[in-house]
């Protein structure tokens, strides 16, 4: 009944929802960059999950492109004054946070393509 009265029930809500608190966690001026990283992560994390589990390919996606954006963001401007030596365990662990996801989704993929044969 709500959902009909103020017309909120159409297709895109939920990839709306997510940009809309992704555009909240830019707005905020945090006095470290990496929180709005991390906040930024959660974000996607959650929009990758809620895509699986609400069956939206579109949230998925986003969260997906999200993630990936986020990583490149903690690479190349949180911590772009760090030494060399610290930059080199970044990138390896970044790299490692970007595989675990993909690898994560797929498996997901596939057990919705499974369940729908």
């Amino acid at each position: 009944m709500f959902t009909d009265k103020y017309e909120m029930n159409y297709k895109g809500k939920y990839l709306t929802m997510v940009l809309f608190w992704s555009y909240i966690v830019f707005a905020i001026d945090f006095e470290m960059e990496i929180v709005s990283s991390v906040l930024l992560m959660v974000i996607a994390i959650v929009s990758v999950i809620m895509g699986f589990w609400l069956e939206r390919k579109e949230v998925r996606v986003y969260g997906l492109i999200a993630s990936l954006m986020v990583c490149f963001k903690v690479l190349f401007y949180d911590f772009s004054d760090t030494p060399i030596q610290e930059r080199m365990l970044l990138f390896l662990l970044v790299g490692v946070i970007i595989l675990s996801i993909s690898f994560i989704y797929i498996l997901l993929e596939k057990k919705i393509a499974n369940r729908g044969e």
